[in-house]
């Protein structure tokens, strides 16, 4: 996102500010923005952002003092560290090991991919047999008390459990939005309403005491009717929450630029 024309459009096409003479404000309404709107924000729509953890590396093993049923992992990342991004949660975790491909070997990630159709490999026989196979397969699944298990415990540890896999793994986690250039502009009109919400508060906040100022030309009336501004943004908060799953995800990674 154009960080340039958004502030543009927040500040003076949108709320007026620089016919209201407060030009000098506008630094203090960025880091308003930064600290608290970005925070909403990346609640409602956190951005998704894909790291690779070696299970392998002894390194990355949290170190423990008694035997546990799983096995805590540190998550290290540079892009992480560079802008301070805690870690929302973490969505999946999918093995990656490219250099041993075997469909039979436990420490492939072959063994734990699913099997993608093609127009060579579909046949009468497997589509009738298909309902009867996922059938079977939820059985099975049921009947294993085993299950692979995932839990993010503090800002970085992952914990695992009942994972045989022992190569890499890719991770997809929820992060926060590092600032609004990583933002897509298909959230543009979002943040927008987000902004001008936090910024009304703020300013009837401290404007609402101040009285008329006198100018050559007239008296400057600074009182905003911006008193409804803090039960507008609940409202929309809570219309963004309501909306279907993939409407609240980012859809897309963001990008460091």
């Amino acid at each position: 996102m154009n960080v340039n024309n958004f502030f543009r459009t927040l500040f003076e096409d949108t709320l007026g500010l620089d016919v209201l003479g407060l030009d000098n404000r506008f630094a203090d309404f960025v880091k308003l923005i930064d600290r608290n709107t970005l925070v909403t924000f990346s609640n409602l729509i956190p951005a998704k952002y894909l790291t690779y953890l070696d299970l392998s590396d002894p390194r990355n093993i949290v170190r423990k003092d008694r035997h546990t049923l799983g096995v805590e992992y540190y998550i290290e990342d540079e892009v992480l560290d560079k802008f301070n991004l805690p870690i929302l949660s973490v969505e999946k975790v999918e093995p990656n090991n490219v250099g041993v491909v075997d469909p039979y070997d436990p420490n492939s990630s072959a063994y734990y991919s699913s099997l993608i159709a093609s127009r060579q490999n579909l046949t009468l026989e497997g589509v009738f047999m298909g309902s009867e196979y996922t059938r079977n397969r939820t059985l099975i699944d049921s009947a294993i008390p085993f299950k692979m298990y995932k839990e993010l415990r503090g800002p970085r540890t992952l914990y695992l459990r009942n994972f045989a896999y022992e190569g890499e793994v890719e991770l997809t986690l929820k992060v926060p939005w590092p600032n609004i250039v990583s933002i897509p502009e298909e959230y543009k009109e979002i943040l927008l309403t987000l902004c001008q919400y936090d910024i009304k508060i703020k300013l009837w906040n401290e404007l609402k005491y101040v009285e008329d100022v006198v100018t050559p030309t007239g008296n400057l009336n600074l009182r905003m009717d911006w008193e409804s501004a803090a039960k507008e943004r609940e409202d929309y908060i809570q219309q963004l929450r309501l909306k279907t799953i993939p409407d609240r995800m980012g859809p897309v990674y963001f990008h460091i630029l």
